[in-house]
C-alpha cells in the first residue's frame, strides 16, 4: 500500500495537482507531501470506525479532514 501511494504522489507531483484523492483500501488517510494535499476519506460502509472525508477549498488555500461518524 504504502509503496502505491508514494507512486501515486510521485505520478501526481509531476502534474502539479494540489490535491490527490484516492480510495478503494477504504482505510481513512490524510497527509501534507510534496505541496500537496493527500486524502482517503475511507468507509461509511459496514466497518468498525466509519469515516468520510471533508476537503476544505478557501481561495488559494486547500485542506483535509477525516471525519469520524459517532
Amino acid at each position: 500500500m504504502k509503496d502505491s501511494l508514494d507512486q501515486l504522489i510521485s505520478k501526481t507531483f509531476d502534474s502539479e495537482a494540489d490535491v490527490v484523492l484516492y480510495g478503494h483500501t477504504h482505510i481513512p488517510h490524510t497527509e501534507y507531501k510534496m505541496a500537496m494535499e493527500i486524502l482517503n476519506p475511507g468507509s461509511i460502509g459496514d466497518v468498525p470506525d466509519p469515516t468520510y472525508g471533508l476537503l476544505e477549498i478557501n481561495g488559494f488555500s486547500v485542506r483535509t479532514k477525516i471525519i469520524h461518524i459517532i
